[in-house]
């Protein structure tokens, strides 16, 4: 035996609201999947009114709900702004807070450059920030070593990866 739904519940009219009476059919659920419609006029009006207030609740809180994720956007995208100001310039925030009280900034007081490859105009070259490049450097050469390391204590790996010099090295 299937169980028929509730009817739908369609928002008093807007006389509902001011007090007068308005007759709404609401339905109640009996027992047994079985629903009748209510009879008393009271019962009608009240159940209108707090379908009324139902209503009202949620747009407020739709409204509510919109409003934080709108304040949670622009500040995402404020932080965001900020975060792209800092990298333009390859700076971190207590520096960007420090540069603009205390000192202008000067381009050349923190780039060194331009650096060109052959061919190239002063306007085609790079800058480097120099306490970055050998912080860099020095990273790059942990890597290198422990890439020597693995070549040599693998030798089978590198014969299979091309390097069919790999085997002899480690045999001599």
């Amino acid at each position: 035996r299937t169980e028929m739904p509730p009817p739908p519940v369609t928002p008093p009219p807007s006389s509902a609201r001011s007090g007068a009476a308005v007759t709404v059919p609401v339905f109640t659920p009996l027992g047994h999947g079985k629903w009748h419609q209510a009879s008393s006029h009271n019962d009608d009006s009240a159940h209108a009114a707090a379908i009324a207030a139902g209503a009202q609740l949620r747009h407020q809180a739709l409204v509510d709900g919109f409003a934080r994720a709108q304040e949670a956007e622009d500040k995402r995208r404020a932080t965001f702004r900020h975060a792209m100001a800092r990298n333009a310039v390859g700076a971190d925030a207590v520096e960007m807070s420090r540069r603009g009280r205390d000192s202008p900034f000067l381009f050349q007081q923190r780039y060194e450059g331009p650096f060109l490859q052959r061919g190239q105009v002063p306007e085609e070259g790079f800058y480097l920030i120099p306490v970055r490049a050998l912080q860099q450097s020095a990273q790059d050469a942990v890597q290198r070593e422990k890439i020597h390391q693995y070549r040599e204590e693998h030798p089978m790996t590198m014969f299979l990866a091309g390097d069919h010099g790999a085997i002899i090295r480690a045999f001599s």
